[in-house]
């Protein structure tokens, strides 16, 4: 897939892919969670998370992800894992439940790339990012990362699902 086939890249943030409505996500955990917000949103923005049942995705519910946002800075907002999948914590070779995306070693633009989704309250690709962490089972990863408000227009949550590229042997 190339950048053309997903829409505008953002320039400033690489591997950064805005996402739309018509946006083709390449893997089936990723579709189904596209799918949702963009119903689950209507005419708002952003859904809320109260409109978000773990019900909704199934059998790949163990690839979602959900971090809290904090605005203590109001130019620069904290984040801090809520939930993170079992798949996603048994590839990371533990759980980051609950630390600060600071804590979070060796991966590169995380933050910036969460704040990019915070501060301009759109959904986000990325594609092939390198495993530089956890289980040596995967090369790379690919994420799909959508806002949630529940006021509708301050962003408190991003919700996000992890697909892993196995090395193929």
């Amino acid at each position: 897939m190339s950048d053309s086939d997903l829409g505008r890249r953002d320039s400033d943030i690489p591997a950064l892919h805005e996402v739309t409505a018509e946006t083709v996500v390449p893997w089936e955990g990723g579709r189904v969670l596209h799918r949702w917000w963009f119903t689950a949103r209507g005419e708002r923005r952003m859904p809320a998370r109260r409109d978000f049942s773990p019900r909704v995705m199934g059998r790949h519910l163990s690839g979602v992800g959900l971090c809290d946002v904090f605005w203590t800075d109001p130019a620069r907002p904290s984040f801090r894992a809520r939930l993170v999948g079992s798949h996603v914590a048994s590839a990371w070779g533990r759980d980051p439940t609950g630390l600060w995306a600071e804590q979070l070693s060796r991966v590169e633009g995380l933050v910036e790339r969460f704040t990019w989704a915070a501060s301009t309250k759109r959904p986000y690709l990325c594609l092939k990012l390198p495993v530089t962490w956890g289980s040596k089972d995967f090369l790379f990863y690919s994420t799909l990362v959508m806002p949630l408000s529940a006021d509708g227009e301050r962003v408190d949550m991003l919700i996000a699902h992890i697909h892993f590229h196995p090395l193929r042997r």
